[in-house]
């Protein structure tokens, strides 16, 4: 009610008529009491204000008012007359306004509200702004007519204007839109009317004094009027915003600016109005039509604006035409009166110059300055980008990461989601078709910086760098990568004629993260829901590659644009930091031409240097052989399955000739793991279940974990061997190939922390490991398939039983940076295994027993002879280095697979027949023990194997040879063995030694020294 009241006032004032319930009181003395009470009908005009702002008043209400308000106007000119004649002070007439309609506790109409007034009555009838005169009193009349015929227009829509209508729904919608549409019309109408009447007194208004006048009147009215605080706050950029616009002086509204200035305030207002009835309405109706009213809304403003544009002054700045336009500069200046406005609002030189850049790629044109062409071409735009969208919208959710997708079964999730990708792919091709200049991605990376700059963050306690802008900025290069990979033109320039297919690919990006985030990173790892989402995403990532690859010439993705790819991935962490250029472009060249590349192929010397189609096939065939065995094992083991029955239905289903090759080739390289050796299961916490006394059974865990490593085994081979028959029949590769292979990629793995640069005989130790330690070891000169992949199951396993005591070992032992290596005390890591043996290695229960019984003096030996089997060289200062200790577990667990696979009749101890059958496992490193001496010939190796069981260490000096090897290896019937977990450890240690002792090149297990000094000794006969 005070808000219309004061409006009353406002238009009393101004039309010089009291349009709001008067007091009637004193009347001047010139005129007689009877002659104004011709006014009366003014006593209920009020009613009549406050219907039609409510959008109630008839027609035939409005027009009585106006008619009201020209009798009484008719009659002040009639009765009233001023001290000079033939006009009216305007101290006079806040006088008798005082005297006769205002409340006698009003307050006083300060000088400074009655001078605001007179502008505005200057605006309408012109003259002068210190008094009215009769003649513009008759002009009132005319402008009064004018104005009833604009109310009357409007006011069928007055409840639309004021906020108070409400849109009918579904049911009516059409009629809705069609109202509002007529209003619109009526509205733009209006305001060209009311322009006009101002236009015909050629009068300017300077800005300013409307806040002023705002201001005075809130004063006046006794109330505080927030709009007048905001206008007056806001009045800088009003004027930034006019110059830039309709040019011109900026503090004030000239004769020619009125139309386009009150145009644009209509129009905004009706933006606004659409937004508020079609937009924001949103739960009552469909997304559509609110789309169709935000385009609407859209083509209405750039209109606008290309209408104001072309009336503005022309400008050399616009460019050789000398046409019209807004520049950078005066954008520049509004953006900065906003910042002088509003403290969290940040700009610079250097944003409004990207911002341009940005803004020329969608209208065209310079990135100077906005023309009215540009406008134009935004306007024509709108009905394609409203296509764009409306493919977009309704899958807003998705790709804002906001959708709930348990809502949903899988099936209907994933054909949701699939509309969901197509949309996006659609929008990203049909958006850049409306885009009209090139755009260099260097320059997006200088906007994000200066977004950071200008709004850095707001927590002190975060690190800078995890400004959201200067994130995004990190993924450029991959960006530019990615671009020019698709398009192989070396630079960041996305060319008009590249954006559909450069956006294309963008959201085929997109949707793989977005697939990621909503179907496989919500899986646990191991389950049949993860498995469906990870073969369908390896399959979007292998589509989109190959889409790539078909691009390129020669059908072939070059070795030089991927190692600058994986460059770029490591800067932003997506491959580990700390790996040099030199060792990432090494292997990139390995995955290339070892990995993804087919063996066959390669055998027959076929390098691609690159990725080809065939490359991208033999990943997906490799994926396919892993996802489909996966598949079948987890149908086998829904309830779990012990060896012999998992290795029979694995049988079973080999016999099918109607499986498909890719599981005939998993299942068969499965049926080699479960034949003979130990089973392999392992436990909740990824550890290998290594015993021979308990019962041991496959789950869907386990038999995960089996093909994983029944892949990484598979895989290793394949990218290592030089021979294609031994590859056919996996029999693997022997310790040249291994060895050549890791050496490609060991620059890697010291990089990586993961392994000592001193350390040369790492694939060596490995390679003897799993020939002697392994589930299916055979001690020949290869690591076949079965010893491979039994080495990838115990390495995993080893690697998460050591995180626990490597945990607990940097905590409690004070540990000690030396030359980028770090050392701890041996008595240290001591106490930790026997505090935490028992909780952290229940995978092994038989070694948990033993380890129960040890008194502590025979646990620290035996702790000593696995940390040297580990790699550790005993030092004067018992200074363990950490990555030795490492390997403690793995040790723990060789010593236990031998147990489990040789120990026969379950004591904990090698006896003789035990010993003869693991013999075979161990021929090989005794082979490599003798090869450089002639004492010990290769018959005698079985001898040589139990005399090391029984003694501890092979024959060692003269004495040993003569006295212990000779009667040892010349009575087979006095042989006794016994070796338990201490002497097993025992024998480890000393093989650790030898290594040290011959710089761990060449083992030998008798010098030349040794070898002399025997056939020098009188006891020695050569047919020894």
């Amino acid at each position: 009610m005070f808000f219309k009241r004061n409006l009353c006032y406002l238009l009393s004032a101004i039309l010089m008529m009291t349009s709001c319930t008067p007091k009637v009181g004193e009347a001047p003395p010139q005129v007689e009491q009877q002659k104004l009470n011709k006014t009366q009908c003014l006593s209920g005009l009020q009613s009549v204000v406050e219907s039609f702002f409510a959008g109630e008043a008839t027609d035939a209400a409005v027009t009585s008012g106006w008619d009201c308000a020209s009798t009484a106007i008719k009659t002040f000119k009639k009765y009233v007359y001023g001290r000079t004649g033939d006009r009216f002070e305007a101290t006079e007439l806040s006088d008798f306004l005082k005297k006769n309609f205002l409340e006698a506790s009003s307050p006083e109409i300060t000088p400074a509200l009655r001078e605001e007034f007179m502008r505005i009555k200057q605006l309408f009838l012109g003259g002068n702004i210190n008094y009215v005169t009769r003649a513009e009193l008759d002009k009132i009349l005319s402008i009064l007519g004018n104005l009833q015929d604009i109310s009357l227009r409007l006011n069928p829509y007055m409840k639309l204007i004021t906020q108070k209508w409400t849109i009918a729904g579904s049911t009516h919608l059409q009629n809705d839109i069609l109202y509002f549409e007529k209003a619109s019309d009526e509205i733009q109408d209006a305001a060209r009317a009311l322009a006009n009447i101002i236009l015909e007194n050629n009068q300017s208004y300077e800005l300013d004094h409307f806040a002023t006048f705002l201001r005075e009147f809130s004063k006046f009215s006794q109330r505080a009027w927030p709009l007048a605080e905001e206008i007056e706050r806001d009045m800088p950029v009003v004027k930034k915003i006019k110059k830039a616009i309709s040019g011109g002086d900026p503090d004030s509204i000239g004769p020619a600016d009125w139309r386009s200035f009150v145009l644009l305030g209509a129009r905004g207002y009706l933006q606004y109005l659409r937004y508020y009835y079609f937009i924001k309405s949103a739960a009552e109706m469909g997304s559509s039509i609110r789309l169709g009213y935000l385009a609407r809304s859209l083509e209405d403003l750039l209109g606008a604006f290309q209408d104001l544009v072309e009336q503005k002054p022309k400008d050399p700045v616009c460019g050789t035409s000398n046409s019209s336009c807004i520049s950078k500069q005066e954008i520049d200046d509004i953006l900065k009166t906003f910042s002088d406005i509003w403290q969290d609002f940040h700009t610079s030189d250097k944003l409004v110059d990207e911002v341009m850049k940005l803004k020329k790629i969608y209208f065209g044109g310079s990135d100077g300055t906005i023309t009215s062409r540009d406008f134009e071409r935004g306007k024509n735009k709108v009905g394609k980008l409203k296509f764009v969208v409306e493919k977009f919208l309704p899958y807003f959710q998705v790709y804002s990461l906001e959708w709930d997708r348990a809502n949903y079964d899988t099936a209907s999730a994933e054909q949701y989601f699939n509309e969901a990708q197509l949309s996006l792919q659609g929008s990203g091709e049909s958006f850049g078709a409306l885009l009209e200049e090139s755009y260099n991605l260097e320059n997006l990376a200088s906007l994000l910086s200066e977004v950071a700059r200008l709004y850095p963050l707001q927590d002190p306690s975060k690190d800078p760098n995890s400004h959201p802008a200067l994130v995004m900025k990190k993924m450029v290069p991959l960006v530019k990568d990615m671009k020019n990979i698709i398009f192989s033109d070396g630079n960041g320039l996305v060319k008009k004629n590249q954006w559909s297919l450069f956006l294309k690919f963008s959201a085929n990006f997109y949707n793989t993260y977005l697939f990621h985030y909503y179907f496989l990173k919500q899986e646990t790892y191991g389950t049949a829901p993860f498995l469906e989402a990870f073969q369908k995403i390896t399959d979007k990532v292998l589509n989109i590659a190959k889409d790539v690859v078909l691009l390129k010439k020669n059908q072939t993705l070059p070795i030089d644009e991927i190692k600058t790819l994986a460059k770029d991935m490591s800067s932003v962490g997506y491959i580990p930091p700390g790996l040099a250029p030199d060792s990432i472009d090494q292997l990139v060249k390995v995955v290339l031409n070892r990995v993804l590349w087919p063996a066959e192929l390669r055998l027959n010397g076929t390098i691609p240097n690159g990725i080809t189609p065939v490359s991208i096939e033999n990943t997906r065939l490799e994926i396919k052989i892993w996802y489909e065995t996966e598949k079948y094992l987890y149908s086998l083991t829904a309830s779990p399955l012990n060896p012999a029955d998992l290795q029979a239905q694995v049988a079973k289903k080999l016999k099918d000739a109607k499986i498909s090759a890719e599981l005939r080739t998993g299942l068969s390289e499965v049926s080699l793991m479960l034949t003979d050796g130990v089973p392999q299961p392992i436990d909740s916490e990824g550890h290998l279940i290594i015993t021979n006394i308990g019962k041991l059974t496959y789950n869907t865990v386990s038999i995960s974990r089996l093909n994983i490593n029944r892949f990484a085994g598979r895989v290793f081979i394949r990218a290592a061997t030089t021979d294609l028959n031994r590859l056919k029949s996996y029999e693997g590769i022997d310790l040249k190939e291994a060895q050549e292979f890791f050496d490609l990629i060991r620059p890697v793995v010291v990089e990586l922390g993961l392994l000592e640069e001193k350390n040369t005989v790492f694939m060596q130790s490995r390679f003897r490991e799993a020939n002697i330690f392994s589930a299916h070891s055979n001690g020949d000169a290869y690591v076949n398939f079965q010893e491979m992949t039994d080495m990838v199951g115990m390495i995993l396993s080893g690697i998460a039983v050591n995180d626990m005591f490597r945990k607990d070992i940097m905590a409690a032992c004070g540990p000690v940076k030396s030359q980028d290596e770090t050392y701890v005390q041996e008595s240290c890591i001591r106490k930790i295994y026997i505090d935490k043996t028992a909780s952290y290695m229940t995978a092994t229960p038989e070694y948990i027993k033993y380890f129960k019984q040890l008194q502590p003096d025979e646990y620290s030996g035996f702790l000593a002879n696995i940390l040297k089997a580990a790699g550790h060289i005993p030092n004067n200062d018992e200074n363990v280095n950490m990555l030795d200790a490492d390997l403690v577990p793995h040790v723990f667990q060789y010593l236990e697979m031998t147990l489990a696979k040789f120990d026969a009749n379950k004591n904990g101890v090698i006896d003789l027949d035990e010993a003869k059958v693991a013999y075979p496992s161990f021929k090989g490193i005794l082979m490599e023990l003798t090869k450089d001496q002639t004492l010990i010939k290769e018959k005698d190796l079985l001898a040589l194997f139990t005399y090391i069981l029984h003694y501890g260490k092979p024959p060692d000096g003269v004495s040993d040879y003569l006295f212990k090897w000779l009667p040892w290896k010349s009575d087979p019937d006095k042989w006794e063995v016994a070796s338990d977990r201490k002497q097993l450890a025992g024998i480890l240690g000393y093989i650790a030694d030898q290594v040290a002792k011959n710089n761990a090149k060449n083992l030998t297990l008798i010098s030349k020294e040794n070898e002399d000094a025997i056939r020098n000794d009188p006891n020695y006969k050569e047919n020894d």
